[in-house]
């Protein structure tokens, strides 16, 4: 397909014969978040170094965007490899997805807690109150009506 601007020929495109494919644009035509969302760029290489986890948080931050790259929270926690291991960086993206918090400040959370206890991440405690009772008192409870 040619692809003309007043009378002159600005780019060439080859057919498209896939009948699964709807469109072809060439690479230098996409706009900056979706060059970004390729596998090879510079946002997806540095995640994929620092953990499989890692390269999921930047892709759910890119698809967030809608059009705008959030750089802030990407290089945010792509840099969070200078203060910790890749490994902790790692768990703290995989425990931010699990908990759907796409924040830096929670995989940086994450990553100093992690560091603290030397151990996985703490989870939320409830403090007992006086209106709450014990998980035990509930399943006595679900067997007097089950039997």
């Amino acid at each position: 397909m040619l692809l003309y601007h007043k009378g002159k020929m600005v780019e060439v495109h080859e057919r498209l014969w896939d009948p699964y494919r709807s469109k072809q644009t060439k690479p230098h035509h996409l706009k900056p978040w979706e060059q970004a969302m390729k596998d090879d760029s510079l946002y997806r290489k540095r995640a994929s170094k620092l953990g499989p986890d890692v390269e999921r948080m930047i892709i759910i931050l890119l698809q967030q965007g809608q059009g705008f790259i959030d750089t802030r929270k990407i290089w945010g926690i792509l840099s969070l490899d200078k203060t910790h291991s890749s490994e902790v960086v790692n768990r703290a993206c995989r425990e931010a997805i699990g908990m759907q918090s796409y924040s830096y400040r929670t995989v940086r959370t994450l990553c100093t807690l992690s560091v603290d206890k030397k151990e996985e991440f703490p989870r939320k405690v409830v403090e007992k109150h006086e209106y709450t009772r014990s998980l035990d008192e509930y399943k006595r409870q679900l067997e007097l009506i089950i039997n």
